[in-house]
């Protein structure tokens, strides 16, 4: 219990502290800060990095989501020819994405020939940690793995080995806890999507 709250405060210093650096810095001092701290590495190492984002299920504009995909993928993934076995590309999670919308997303991006996985390898199936695992290649051409829910996100981390690192951007409230102390897990709060671009 005294863990729990002990874990509760350092979360509150944290939020307090980013409120205050905000309204005494600025946004954009702020976004370069979380920048520096967690996304400025010249030379990407070979992890499986989760990124999750939280949309406006009312409010969204899909191009601005198009793009923060279109810049994880560009900015997070490495799958040249002599990259070989040491490629990778992004995990991503939309949160709050009416699954209509996740659809007409997907129709989108696939006719834009722009080469992503799901996990769900034919219409009806179930979904296969084993299929959205699948290493991202130069010969393959995979570019991003969506993540359609939770449920999909859990299992995912939970089935893969390699080093995991979640960066999770939350609206509001935290949607996703992970407990494996293994597992590095970053939650940055948003005011709006658009945002995002600043830090990553």
């Amino acid at each position: 219990m005294v863990g729990m709250e002990r874990r509760q405060l350092s979360w509150q210093r944290g939020v307090l502290f980013n409120e205050w650096f905000v309204r005494k810095k600025g946004e954009k001092a702020h976004f370069a800060a979380l920048r520096r701290e967690y996304f400025a590495s010249l030379n990407l190492s070979p992890f499986e990095r989760f990124f999750l984002v939280e949309v406006e299920s009312t409010r969204f504009v899909r191009n601005d989501l198009k793009e923060v995909l279109h810049l994880l993928s560009k900015k997070w993934s490495k799958t040249t020819k002599r990259d070989g076995k040491s490629s990778f590309c992004p995990y991503v999670y939309v949160h709050g994405l009416p699954a209509g919308e996740l659809v007409v997303l997907k129709k989108e991006l696939a006719a834009e020939g722009f080469n992503f996985i799901d996990g769900y390898d034919f219409h009806g199936a179930d979904f296969n940690v084993t299929s959205i695992t699948r290493p991202a290649t130069h010969e393959n051409g995979i570019q991003l793995k969506l993540l359609n829910s939770i449920s999909d996100l859990e299992a995912t981390v939970g089935a893969v080995t390699k080093t995991r690192m979640i960066y999770q951007f939350h609206l509001g409230k935290s949607y996703f806890e992970h407990v494996n102390g293994a597992v590095k897990h970053v939650q940055i709060q948003l005011q709006k999507l658009t945002h995002l671009k600043s830090i990553i």
